[in-house]
């Protein structure tokens, strides 16, 4: 070997582990840049797609904002028509029920007896 076991390594060792430790760090400092710029190509990719999705969104939401505004006093209109329409059949519905509930009271009270059958006049 070169001497790499000694306790007092030359100066030529020594510069020749340098050369070797500064190479292989150089490399790994090159390939760790190189992957944090790639990550930080994919993160800015995202975030442009992003960026664009949201102002998509920002303009549908302006879109129905506006129809909504156009849309409801109509709604509000057809609402209050329906509102009315469903009231008076209700009270429709309310009138005939107590009618049927008096005609069926008078008609039970007004009720004749029934004749007895033959089975009930001989017991």
């Amino acid at each position: 070997m070169i001497g790499l076991t000694d306790a007092n390594p030359s100066p030529e060792v020594i510069k020749v582990l340098l050369v070797v430790t500064i190479s292989v760090l150089s490399v790994l400092v090159l390939l760790v840049g190189y992957l944090l710029a790639k990550r930080d190509a994919a993160i800015t990719s995202a975030t442009d797609n992003l960026t664009i999705i949201v102002n998509q969104l920002k303009t549908l939401v302006d879109g129905l904002t506006v129809q909504y505004a156009i849309r409801q006093p109509i709604v509000d209109e057809r609402l209050k028509a329906h509102s009315e329409s469903i009231q008076q059949h209700s009270d429709r519905l309310m009138k005939l029920e107590s009618e049927h509930q008096i005609i069926h009271c008078n008609f039970q009270a007004e009720k004749p007896k029934r004749k007895p059958l033959k089975n009930e006049v001989n017991q």
